[in-house]
C-alpha cells in the first residue's frame, strides 16, 4: 500500500518546492515626502552612497541595506530556525550576493542614476536541483524505514516532519553543489533628502533584495 503513495508523496513535494519566491518577502511602505526629491549635481556624497548600499548587501545585510533606500523599508526574513529548506536558500542567497558600481552618476530621463551590477546564486537553479534529488532521498526513507509509521501517518500519508527533513536535506546537497549565477544590471536612482543621499528602489532593485530572479539575467 505505502508504494501507491509515492505519486501523491511526490506531488506533494513539489507543490512545497516552490520556494524562490517565498524564501524572502519584502514589504515596501514608501511613506516619505512625495514631493519630488531636490538633486544636487556637484554632491560627491552620491555615488558614495551608491556604494555604501552595494558593499552593504555584498556582506549579507539586507536589512542595514535598507538604511539606504528612500522611503520606508521592512524587509521580512524567511521563518524558522535558520536550519529548514527555505531559509538555508535565503542565507546562501545572502552570504553569496556580490556587487560592485559601473562608471559615475550621470543624468537620465530617470533622474540622477547610477548603474551596478550584481552577482546573485540562482535560486530558481536550486530549487529544480531539489526537486530532482527529492525523490531518491524519499524512497531511501521508506526503504530505511523499520515500521510504517515512521515514515507514514495513520492514512499512509507522508508524515508532515519526514516532508520538511527532505526538503532541508535536499536544500543542502543542491548548496553544497556548485552553484549557478546570474548577473543583474540595475540603474540605482539617487535622490537627495533631508540632507542625505538616498536611492529610490525600482521593482529590479527589489527583486534583487527579495530573491525573485525570475526577470533577472
Amino acid at each position: 500500500r505505502p508504494k501507491m503513495k509515492s505519486n501523491r508523496i511526490f506531488s506533494v513535494l513539489s507543490l512545497l518546492l516552490a520556494v524562490p519566491a517565498a524564501a524572502a518577502a519584502l514589504y515596501m511602505g514608501m511613506t516619505a515626502d512625495s514631493r519630488p526629491a531636490k538633486l544636487l549635481w556637484s554632491e560627491p556624497g552620491a555615488r558614495a552612497a551608491a556604494s555604501a548600499l552595494v558593499e552593504t548587501l555584498s556582506t549579507g545585510d539586507f536589512q542595514k541595506g535598507c538604511d539606504f533606500l528612500y522611503g520606508t523599508t521592512q524587509l521580512i526574513l524567511p521563518e524558522g530556525e535558520g536550519q529548514d529548506a527555505s531559509a538555508l536558500l535565503w542565507n546562501h542567497y545572502c552570504e553569496n550576493l556580490t556587487g560592485g558600481l559601473v562608471g559615475e552618476p550621470y543624468l537620465s530621463p530617470r533622474g540622477y542614476c547610477q548603474d551596478a551590477v550584481f552577482y546573485v546564486p540562482d535560486l530558481d537553479a536550486l530549487t529544480r536541483r531539489m526537486k530532482e534529488l527529492a525523490p531518491e532521498l524519499v524512497t531511501r526513507r521508506i526503504v530505511e524505514a523499520r515500521e510504517l509509521s515512521d515514515v507514514y501517518d495513520a492514512d499512509y500519508s507522508f508524515r508532515q516532519d519526514q516532508i520538511s527533513e527532505v526538503l532541508t536535506e535536499a536544500a543542502r546537497s543542491a548548496i553544497n553543489q556548485e552553484t549557478e549565477r546570474k548577473v543583474c544590471q540595475v540603474q540605482l536612482r539617487l535622490v537627495y533628502e533631508k540632507d542625505r543621499w538616498l536611492i529610490q528602489p525600482d521593482q529590479a532593485l527589489l527583486d534583487i533584495l527579495a530573491g525573485n530572479m525570475e526577470n533577472q539575467g
